[in-house]
C-alpha cells in the first residue's frame, strides 16, 4: 500500500491513522456466509492461481463487522492470493476465547472442510486481540493447525482485557475466571499445541503497552519452548500497538503462511525482498535468506534501521492510544 502521506506531525500523523483503516479488502472472489447467526467470509484467489484438491487457507481474526480484515491487510492477502491460498473468518464478536466463541468456531472450521473443500490444516493468523480467539480454538484442536502466525497478539487473558473485563463473555464472575484461567487462558494451556510440533511465529514491537512483550509473545515462547514446541518471535525495537507498515508488510510473517499453507518447508531465498513502509517513510528492501527456527528472522542492522524511521513516522508516545482504537 503505498503511502499517503510525508512524515508530518499533528494533524496530518493523527490522518494517517485514522483513515487507514476500514475499508473492505479487494478479492478476486469474496463470499459471505452465516455461521450460527455469525457473519463470515471468504477471500477465494482467482481461478487461474488456485491449486488442485483441498483449498490451503489462512483463517485470520478477529473479524469484527468491516472494521477487520481491512485494506491493512492487502499486501499480504495478495501474496497469499497469488500462491493459491485463500483467507476466512467468522465474527464472533468480543468472545475473548470464551467457550461459546470456540463453538463457533469449530462449526466455522467444520462447514469449510468438510461442505467447501478447505485444508483440514489452515494457518492461523492472529492479529491483536484475534490471538485470543484462535489460539483458544487451536489448544483444543491442535492437529487440526498448520502454523500461527500472530501480529502483535494478544496470548494472556490477565494481560488483555483483563479478567475482570472478559469475565462476562465467559459467563463468569471475576473471581470464576481467575478459578478457571488453567481451562481458558492460552497461555496456560500450549501442551497439546507443542507436542503436536505446530509451529508459531509472531511480530511484535518491544514497545507496545496495549499487549506487552512480557506478558503475551514472550511469556508464551518462553514456556512453548520449554514444552518442545518450534516458536519464533520477531521483535522489533521501538514498535509499539500501532499502524506501522512494517506489521503487515512482513516478507518473513508471509513466508512463513505460505510455506505453513502449502505444507511445504520454510523456503530458502536470496532473491526476495520486503519494502517496509511504516507510514510514510523512505521504502527500504530487505533480502530474506534466514530458516526459520535456525538463525534470527531478522538480522540486528535491520531491526535498527526500521525501527529509527518508525519512530519518525509513528511515535508510540503521542499516537499510540489513538492508533490502538483502528489496530484492536
Amino acid at each position: 500500500m503505498k503511502p499517503r502521506a510525508r512524515i508530518c506531525v499533528g494533524a496530518c500523523a493523527v490522518s494517517i491513522l485514522l483513515f487507514s483503516s476500514g475499508t473492505d479488502v479487494i478479492a478476486a472472489d469474496r463470499e459471505n456466509l452465516e455461521i450460527s447467526d455469525h457473519s463470515g467470509f471468504v477471500l477465494l484467489p482467482t481461478e487461474s492461481d488456485r491449486v488442485e484438491g483441498p483449498t490451503p487457507w489462512v483463517w485470520y481474526a478477529p473479524t469484527l463487522g468491516k472494521r477487520h480484515p481491512n485494506r491493512d491487510e492487502q499486501w499480504m492477502f495478495d501474496r497469499l492470493h497469488a500462491k493459491g491460498i485463500a483467507i476466512a473468518g467468522v465474527d464472533v464478536g468480543e468472545s475473548y476465547g470464551s467457550p461459546q466463541g470456540r463453538k463457533v468456531y469449530q462449526e466455522f472450521y467444520e462447514e469449510l472442510t468438510r461442505n467447501r473443500g478447505f485444508s483440514p490444516k489452515p494457518v492461523l493468523l492472529g492479529r491483536s486481540r484475534g490471538g485470543l480467539m484462535l489460539y483458544s480454538w487451536a489448544v483444543e484442536h491442535p492437529h487440526s493447525v498448520g502454523g500461527i502466525a500472530g501480529i502483535y497478539p494478544v496470548c494472556n487473558l490477565v494481560s488483555y482485557p483483563g479478567v475482570a473485563k472478559a469475565a462476562p463473555a465467559f459467563d463468569l464472575t471475576s473471581e470464576g475466571l481467575s478459578a478457571a484461567l488453567a481451562a481458558h487462558n492460552p497461555v496456560e494451556r500450549l501442551r497439546a499445541l507443542a507436542e503436536a510440533r505446530v509451529p508459531i511465529f509472531h511480530i511484535q514491537g518491544d514497545s507496545d503497552r496495549v499487549v506487552p512483550h512480557e506478558q503475551n509473545s514472550g511469556l508464551l515462547a518462553e514456556r512453548y519452548r520449554k514444552l518442545g514446541g518450534p516458536v519464533e518471535i520477531e521483535l522489533v525495537e521501538g514498535q509499539g500497538h500501532n499502524m506501522w507498515r512494517g506489521w503487515f508488510e512482513s516478507t518473513t510473517l508471509t513466508r512463513f503462511m505460505i510455506d505453513r499453507a502449502l505444507g511445504s518447508t520454510i523456503t530458502d531465498s536470496a532473491t526476495d525482498c520486503v519494502d517496509v513502509t511504516p507510514g510514510s517513510f523512505p521504502r527500504l528492501s530487505f533480502p530474506t535468506n534466514e530458516r526459520f527456527g535456525s538463525t534470527p528472522l531478522v538480522p540486528v542492522w535491520q531491526s535498527k534501521i526500521v525501527a529509527h524511521w518508525a519512530s519518525l513516522a509513528s511515535p508510540n508516545s503521542e499516537l499510540e492510544d489513538l492508533a490502538t482504537r483502528h489496530v484492536e
